[in-house]
């Protein structure tokens, strides 16, 4: 591994010290340089600092890391390799890229994926950790582009006029997609289980490159039961939850066939009740609740521990009891809990 101080040199000198032959390098004191890795292959190359445009253009089979933000057009062309941004990407990330991967941590810019296509039996791949800009996948022909929008709250996670047009390819996108507006040309629906499979292999790949635990409820295991289901959407979250049945699936198919065929049933009738939960919109959570921490005040209980307490219980209790979930039933089960607490008294 060979390390190049790149404070000093343009964008052209530092270009020809990495075609030197038969080397991996560590650039310090990156700032801007363009075309870094461009038509590379066989090589990794890791990037302390924030690189120039064009990033892995044309890239054929090399690993490119940058500890930093990435500037425009990363991967524009490239045919094969990896590309790791553990920051922030510009705008047209991916731009026609045709095989490979590009994993950004957080977000990227407007046009990610613009242009985007297969090529033979290439798939080209990107992930977004964070959000994207507007003119997500304009023009995408083909691969499959994901955006996560984990370590945020933005709604949508995207920006506007999504899959201009598209005409090839999939989008993933994780959170509530309903407001968006997709071209006619567009079918968006919840993703299959299938669908989901299909890409669990480069999610944990992702996860793993950034240290995210997609499968911390690996292990989850419970009785497929409608109360157990909401309970688990609880505790493992509302979006990840087809995920984490993605994972126990692909466990279950892979490992031996002792009891295969009863982990398969549980989790199909889990994936079951989770679908009907989501179609009734029934109560999962404490922003799903019928009365907020202000009725509770109204009703007489102090600001504080105690509230919360409050809440959660009332969480607890129709999760158990969906159809309790309404404003008068949980408020006359609060006042009678706060009338046997005062008889105790």
């Amino acid at each position: 591994m060979k390390v190049i101080d790149a404070a000093a040199l343009d964008y052209k000198t530092l270009n020809e010290v990495l075609r030197q032959p038969e080397h991996d390098y560590v650039i310090e004191g990156c700032c801007g340089q363009r075309f870094i890795g461009a038509g590379m292959s066989d090589r990794n190359i890791t990037v302390n600092g924030i690189s120039g445009n064009a990033l892995g253009a044309y890239l054929n089979n090399a690993s490119i890391t940058v500890n930093a933000n990435a500037q425009d057009a990363v991967g524009d062309t490239m045919n094969a390799g990896k590309i790791l941004i553990h920051g922030s990407a510009g705008d047209a990330a991916g731009y026609a890229m045709r095989g490979g991967k590009i994993y950004v941590r957080d977000h990227a810019g407007y046009r990610a994926g613009i242009h985007m296509k297969e090529y033979k039996k290439k798939v080209p791949i990107m992930i977004i950790g964070g959000c994207a800009g507007s003119f997500l996948g304009e023009y995408q022909a083909g691969g499959i582009l994901i955006v996560l929008g984990l370590q945020e709250d933005h709604h949508p996670i995207i920006g506007n006029f999504p899959c201009t047009g598209m005409h090839g390819g999939k989008l993933f996108l994780r959170g509530d997609c309903r407001n968006l507006k997709f071209p006619p040309q567009v079918t968006a629906d919840i993703a299959s289980f299938e669908d989901l499979q299909g890409i669990m292999d480069d999610l944990k790949e992702y996860c793993s490159d950034f240290h995210y635990d997609l499968v911390c409820f690996h292990d989850y295991r419970t009785e497929a039961t409608p109360a157990n289901v909401r309970r688990a959407m609880n505790r493992i979250g509302v979006d990840l939850f087809p995920y984490y049945l993605a994972v126990r699936m692909a466990d279950a198919k892979a490992q031996s066939s002792y009891r295969r065929r009863e982990k398969i049933e549980n989790i199909v009738a889990m994936r079951k009740f989770y679908q009907e939960a989501i179609i009734k919109d029934e109560c999962v959570t404490l922003r799903q609740l019928a009365v907020s921490g202000r009725d509770l005040m109204n009703l007489g209980m102090r600001p504080g521990v105690e509230i919360g307490r409050m809440l959660s219980e009332l969480l607890e209790y129709v999760i158990d009891n969906p159809e309790k979930n309404d404003k008068k039933i949980l408020c006359n089960y609060v006042k009678k809990k706060i009338s046997q607490r005062n008889k105790t008294v």
